[in-house]
């Protein structure tokens, strides 16, 4: 029986009953059977809780062969599997943050937060307006899903970023404004 460490554990975004975890060494699986959605983010914080999965449970997902362009210009290659791109762009930029980090360099991680943030406000803005189209049928689906695949990937960067940055001490505020 094989047990693994999942690094990062979400929900299927086009099937929101299946849940899937990236372990230790970036391979990618799929919890064997399907889950009320309703109790998903259940399970899913007791999977991470638990740090560990029997991997008799989980299925791998294969990876698939790289796009060598994109099915059309007005939309950019995410990639052919809706789960592991996410995983591989997210750990690019985590990369270029914990260099940035390591660096000392603040004020571009600074910068990185700001143009995150403000693509996240475009992209949030973007699908309030798709959302208001009143043609609904299986293309505008899968366009809306894309829009949301891309903004969940930007904000998850602009979380990260955010998160090293140093963090600000009240006490040492408030000391600051009473000796000023």
């Amino acid at each position: 029986m094989s047990i693994a460490i999942p690094k990062e554990v979400a929900a299927g975004k086009t099937d929101p009953s299946t849940i899937y975890a990236r372990i230790t060494n970036k391979n990618v699986y799929r919890l064997n059977g399907n889950c009320d959605p309703a109790k998903v983010p259940s399970l899913i914080a007791d999977i991470k809780a638990a740090g560990k999965i029997h991997l008799k449970n989980w299925t791998k997902v294969e990876k698939r062969a790289p796009r060598t362009a994109s099915l059309s210009p007005s939309k950019p290659l995410m990639g052919p599997d809706p789960i592991a791109p996410r995983f591989r762009i997210l750990d690019e930029f985590r990369a270029k943050c914990d260099k940035l980090e390591a660096e000392g360099n603040f004020g571009a991680l600074q910068d990185l937060y700001d143009r995150k943030d403000n693509k996240a406000a475009a992209i949030t803005s973007n699908l309030v307006a798709f959302d208001k189209q009143g043609v609904v049928n299986e293309e505008w689906f899968e366009e809306r899903d894309r829009i949301q695949r891309v903004l969940d990937v930007v904000e998850a960067e602009r979380d990260y970023a955010i998160s090293l940055m140093p963090c600000q001490d009240d006490d040492a505020d408030s000391a600051w404004e009473a000796n000023s």
